[in-house]
């Protein structure tokens, strides 16, 4: 060591503090969007009973299994890439527990086939990626209003409010792009207002 601090534990202030550690600093948000999560994820379980808001959740769905064939990309919106590049892990995931771990080229194929008749459950596996980055995105609304507020109470409240808005609760738990880029201007706000 050279004396000259450079590295990131901060050596003046005298190392981490009780106060100042990591799962301190981020338990409000991430209460609040485990809250959030539970909240939306009946809605994304709706899907397995053939119930979708809108047919945009049926395309952006077939759309993300169009990537496991090599199907161009045809949405061409930066969120609806993020929301597939999301879901296809738990798609393929979804064939591998549905085959018991027994996986071969020819039992995805069938699993694809039946995705594109029976697409429900698909859609629900669409849906999670969405609610889970939206509630995390408006949770993160908490360090902004640390500068309106230093009032706990208040900070959540106004979460809260922005949370159950018609336009962010119901985008927020489609399997469409709007719910997703809500969470992240959300999050890019709550970044913003850490520093």
């Amino acid at each position: 060591v050279t004396g000259v601090q450079t590295c990131a534990l901060p050596i003046c202030c005298g190392g981490i503090h009780p106060h100042n550690s990591f799962p301190m600093r981020f338990s409000p948000v991430l209460v609040i969007a485990a809250v959030l999560i539970l909240l939306r994820l009946p809605t994304a379980l709706m899907a397995n009973q053939g119930v979708i808001f809108d047919f945009d959740e049926m395309t952006m769905t077939l759309n993300t299994a169009d990537r496991f064939l090599g199907v161009p990309h045809v949405t061409t919106g930066w969120p609806g890439g993020t929301v597939q590049l999301l879901t296809m892990p738990l798609m393929g995931l979804a064939y591998v527990v549905q085959s018991h771990f027994h996986v071969s080229v020819s039992g995805f194929i069938e699993y694809l086939s039946n995705l594109y008749r029976f697409p429900w459950h698909a859609i629900a596996l669409t849906r999670a990626p969405v609610i889970i980055v939206s509630s995390l995105g408006i949770a993160m609304l908490y360090y902004p209003l640390a500068a309106v507020t230093s009032r706990a109470s208040i900070r959540i409240c106004g979460i809260l409010v922005a949370a159950t808005l018609p336009f962010v609760w119901s985008y927020s738990q489609m399997a469409t792009t709007d719910g997703m880029a809500v969470g992240f201007v959300c999050a890019s706000l709550g970044i913003l207002g850490r520093t």
